[in-house]
């Protein structure tokens, strides 16, 4: 019965301690995760799912695309190229587009953001 108190009172104090804790170092943590972590995390993950993409179409259509096929309407060549080195190529540019998007996403809620303030 004593061991069960003494074990009752020690989670008691180490459930106090932690949320002393939480309630001083939490919002800094929170503000961190969200300023750098989230932000990290959002083109990390956008890039890489649009080069995963680029290459599963580029896979799936490898070996079936023709010259004629990769023409553009004026008649000079398409930017995609053929082979690996042209999927590799192409994921690397789908990369790039996605990294630009999410600037453009976090540029627009930066300024919506400073558009309330100045209101």
């Amino acid at each position: 019965y004593d061991r069960k108190l003494r074990a009752e009172a020690f989670t008691t104090k180490v459930e106090n301690a932690m949320g002393a804790f939480g309630k001083t170092a939490g919002p800094q943590f929170l503000n961190a995760f969200e300023n750098v972590a989230i932000p990290f995390l959002r083109r990390s993950a956008a890039t890489t799912v649009a080069g995963f993409t680029s290459i599963g179409e580029d896979l799936a259509n490898y070996g079936t695309t023709t010259k004629d096929a990769n023409a553009t309407k004026d008649g000079g060549a398409s930017t995609e190229e053929s082979g690996l080195g042209g999927i590799l190529s192409n994921a690397l540019k789908s990369s790039q587009k996605a990294r630009k998007a999410i600037d453009c996403l976090e540029l627009m809620e930066k300024s919506r953001e400073l558009k309330k303030r100045a209101e």
